[in-house]
């Protein structure tokens, strides 16, 4: 393949990706690009969809359709998970709801072991495999502990600096860059389970 194909199937990513962040100009083009691709794919005109960006215009009083609170949380969640679920378990959660919930699992996961050793028709050999797969299997449930320790949430986002959030574009910039830095280091590394 030409590198020249390379660059500008690169660069449309990243203007795809970072477009959203830019100014209403830009925006509109998107949007207008986004319609008339999807009349194109499908053949359909988009009625449903207009209706849906008429709504997003009334909501958040945006002229391009563009539900920009929406789209900047989703930015926040995919950039920063941990923290946003830590501000979602501080909100809706106590240690109590965790427990319920990995009790349950656990009472699943015994259950489970009961049928296996209740079934007759199960030789030996392929009972201890099922038995065997089921007591390795780790089950995450709700939400990796460490997000609750400050000083290892606080490790876990080492690299991201205080950012200007009046400055959407340039943010995202940055958040994208460290988390691209963090995923570049980890490459041929052992994985670090207290972060999963």
């Amino acid at each position: 393949m030409k590198p020249r194909v390379i660059a500008n199937y690169m660069g449309w990513n990243f203007v795809r990706k970072l477009g959203s962040y830019t100014d209403k100009r830009f925006r509109d083009i998107e949007l207008k690009f986004n319609q008339h691709f999807n009349k194109q794919e499908t053949g359909v005109d988009l009625r449903f969809r207009d209706i849906e960006l008429k709504f997003n215009q009334h909501f958040n009083k945006q002229e391009t359709g563009v539900d920009l609170r929406g789209t900047c949380m989703d930015s926040i969640s995919s950039q920063l998970p941990y923290a946003v679920s830590r501000l979602y378990i501080d909100k809706h959660f106590t240690q109590n709801d965790k427990q319920e919930a990995s009790n349950l699992v656990n009472d699943v996961k015994k259950a489970y072991y009961e049928l296996i050793e209740e079934y007759d028709w199960l030789d030996e050999n392929i009972k201890n495999k099922y038995l065997t797969k089921l007591n390795a299997t780790t089950f995450n449930v709700g939400y990796p502990d460490w997000i609750l320790n400050n000083t290892d949430l606080d490790n876990y986002y080492k690299l991201i600096q205080r950012v200007n959030l009046k400055k959407s574009f340039e943010a995202m910039i940055y958040l994208q860059t460290n988390s691209v830095a963090r995923n570049m280091r980890s490459i041929r590394q052992p994985v670090d389970t207290i972060y999963e």
